[in-house]
């Protein structure tokens, strides 16, 4: 499952996405299916016209942080904060 939603980005300079969520059972990892996944949603946004994608990688999840580079996506050094409102 990948699931990305969009925001008008100051820093990307138009409308931008955010990779809410990208998800593969357990019993099905390691088969490339994250790959077609995420080559999937990159192609829906660039058909979008969205400037950027961006996510971030739970420190729980390092296994999974090895697939953004190989598709071309670059670390942005940065710390993410958040104020939850309820």
């Amino acid at each position: 499952m990948a699931y990305m939603s969009s925001l008008m980005s100051l820093e990307h300079g138009g409308i931008s996405g955010w990779l809410e969520e990208l998800y593969v059972l357990p019993a099905w990892r390691g088969r490339g299916i994250g790959t077609r996944l995420l080559a999937r949603a990159v192609l829906q946004a660039r058909r979008l016209g969205w400037k950027a994608v961006d996510l971030e990688v739970d420190r729980d999840h390092r296994r999974a942080e090895a697939l953004y580079p190989v598709h071309g996506f670059s670390r942005v050094p940065r710390r993410r904060f958040c104020l939850a409102l309820s």
